[in-house]
């Protein structure tokens, strides 16, 4: 390969050299993992993915289904208003409170930065 002035780049042959053993080891590295090429490597890989999304999916929709019962559960079971003063009240008897105004402190509003302020936490937890 030469410049732009013709000139042949020095480092070709090493570069050309660098190329083919990578290509050399690489294929050497897939005949051992039991592949006859790249492209069968590459086909194993996407099928690889395509069964782990998959499996995710369900593993997803199978938490999903027993938190939608929870909730449903839970608001059955707020609907009744004792049930919710019994839960204002026994928050009350604990000092959460108290422990929640130690560590969170107000923090100033933004300064207008193209920021959509909904987006941003009203709250810092102090540094000690």
């Amino acid at each position: 390969m030469r410049d732009s002035f013709g000139v042949r780049e020095s480092n070709e042959t090493f570069r050309r050299n660098s190329l083919q053993g990578a290509q050399v080891r690489v294929a050497a590295q897939l005949r051992s993992a039991g592949f006859n090429d790249a492209e069968e490597f590459e086909r194993a890989l996407f099928d690889f993915l395509a069964s782990f999304q998959d499996v995710a999916v369900v593993i997803a929709m199978e938490l999903l289904a027993q938190f939608e019962q929870v909730l449903q559960r839970e608001h059955t079971r707020y609907q009744d208003g004792s049930a919710v003063a019994a839960l204002y009240q026994a928050l009350r008897q604990t000092r959460a409170k108290e422990y929640y105004a130690q560590v969170v402190t107000p923090r100033a509003r933004p300064a207008r930065s193209g920021l959509n302020p909904s987006c941003i936490d009203t709250c810092r937890v102090n540094s000690r």
